[in-house]
């Protein structure tokens, strides 16, 4: 169990990290204007991290890794939902991509979990 929480513990600080790198990096992206670096942070960052995150969590989980990583990288899909007042159909956008998000840091995890017990059953 110490374990479990200690994957969750390590993907939430990663899944904030990476966040706040990716910032610092979007901020360094002279040349672009805000909507294209919102654009890029949005559907090219935040993708990535997930997978990191993930893969990560998939590393350190004894059992479920795909639920553990969905719950690592939940507060920050629920974030952007609420991070401004959007439109009906932005908002919608911005809720199906959290999922996105939240099923590709799962599988992340989950292949990672899988090689890696695949490995110590050989």
């Amino acid at each position: 169990m110490g374990r479990q929480i200690l994957a969750v513990i390590v993907g939430l600080a990663l899944n904030l990290l990476a966040a706040a790198a990716g910032g610092y990096f979007l901020y360094h992206l002279h040349g672009w204007s805000e909507v294209q670096q919102g654009a890029l942070g949005r559907y090219a960052l935040y993708p990535i991290i997930a997978v990191v995150v993930g893969a990560c969590v998939g590393a350190l989980a004894k059992s479920r890794p795909g639920i553990l990583a969905a719950l690592s990288l939940a507060p920050g899909a629920i974030a952007i939902l609420f991070a401004r007042r959007q439109s009906a159909a932005h908002q919608l956008i911005l809720l199906l991509s959290g999922f996105l998000w939240l099923v590709l840091g799962a599988l992340a995890a989950k292949l990672v979990f899988r090689m890696r017990t695949h490995k110590a059953a050989a």
